[in-house]
């Protein structure tokens, strides 16, 4: 299974204020459903209390990214509709946990992504040109085992695909 860290941010490597992203950039929410959809997504639980409710396949409410399979890092959340609780990060990357994909994306926040560094094997970070005073960032440190395979240029920001050095 492939592991990636997907992530926007801004110049500052920021990637959230007050439990929230700082912008809004619709053609870069594009980029995530498309790279993301069929596939499975990681995030701890401010990422996931930061979503909004959609409604699932079975006519009810969650808080869940439609067409992927989500996965919660949290030791306090009990079982939640359209998701899977792990208690911790090794749970959740477990080799063994049947997948619908071979693909798996890290997708926040900022503790999940330093603590899965050593299991990604791709970054895709999409660069906004400004600054925005956020209060949490992506690990900028962590572009130092990786080496850039590519850069799509889009109107509002520069996609940069990593892979980690062999």
């Amino acid at each position: 299974m492939n592991i990636s860290h997907i992530v926007c941010v801004d110049s500052e490597f920021g990637i959230g204020k007050d439990g929230d992203l700082p912008w809004q950039n619709k053609e870069e929410m594009r980029l995530f459903r498309t790279l993301t959809t069929g596939h499975v997504v990681v995030m701890g639980r401010k990422t996931w209390e930061s979503l909004r409710e959609v409604e699932t396949d079975e006519g009810k409410r969650a808080k869940m990214l439609k067409g992927r399979t989500n996965i919660v890092v949290s030791s306090t959340l009990s079982e939640q509709e359209g998701v899977t609780i792990c208690d911790s990060l090794d749970v959740a990357l477990n080799p063994d946990r049947p997948c619908a994909s071979d693909q798996l994306f890290i997708i926040g926040g900022e503790r999940l992504y330093r603590s899965s560094l050593s299991d990604a094997d791709f970054l895709y970070i999409s660069h906004l040109p400004d600054a925005y005073g956020c209060d949490t960032f992506y690990p900028a440190e962590a572009l130092e085992d990786f080496e850039r395979k590519g850069t799509v240029s889009y109107e509002t920001f520069k996609l940069r695909i990593y892979k980690r050095r062999q």
